[in-house]
């Protein structure tokens, strides 16, 4: 009998080290992910960047395609964008779904957007969408013709499963207002696993 508890105890103990091991190297690769999107976000990198983006998403955008979209509305003969800065706040508690861990991420973010078209009814629409989006207050002209967007209080959804070569990142837009956030909802229930919708609740 006391041999029986021992070997428990035992087995027990080194679960509980795999268990935080397995914490510990999650967490690692994560924030080595979170480098590596961050900085290929800050250099511009479509095609490497969408490597992180949700496979599913492939699946209602065919990757050449989505690359070729993203590629053009950062760089048109309207505007150029190019992201400024980006700061991870804390990473909180991973969590685990099913077979998916995933987590919650705060960001912050700046976006500088030089308009190439500089006609008065261009300019008064753009900005006006941009400080309706972003807030009138997070939208500032630098100097003539650019602006620097402040987004603030930003999430990422970061998920991975057992099988998966690295973290995937989607933006959280839930809380988007109107047509914008239902349909950033509907991609969210089409690109994420069931089990890790259910955790993140409405």
């Amino acid at each position: 009998m006391i041999k029986r508890l021992l070997v428990l105890f035992l087995v027990v103990g080194f679960l509980n080290v795999l268990l935080a091991q397995s914490k510990k190297e999650l967490k690692a690769s994560l924030t080595q992910d979170l480098i590596t999107y961050r900085q290929l976000t800050e250099e511009g990198k479509i095609a490497e960047l969408l490597e992180y983006m949700p496979p599913k998403m492939f699946d209602l955008y065919p990757r050449d395609s989505l690359v070729n979209l993203l590629v053009s509305s950062m760089d048109n003969e309207l505007l150029k964008m190019e992201m400024k800065g980006m700061s991870i706040g804390k990473i909180p508690k991973i969590q685990r779904a099913d077979t998916c861990h995933w987590v919650l991420i705060p960001y912050d973010a700046e976006m500088d957007m030089q308009l190439k078209d500089s006609t008065a009814s261009f300019v008064g629409i753009f900005i006006g969408m941009m400080k309706a989006q972003f807030g009138r207050e997070n939208v500032t002209e630098t100097r003539k013709g650019l602006y620097r967007v402040a987004m603030k209080d930003k999430k990422l959804i970061a998920c991975r499963t057992v099988s998966d070569k690295h973290w995937y990142f989607i933006e959280d837009k839930r809380n988007e207002k109107g047509a914008e956030g239902r349909r950033q909802r509907g991609i969210l229930e089409m690109v994420l696993p069931e089990a890790v919708l259910k955790a993140l609740g409405d």
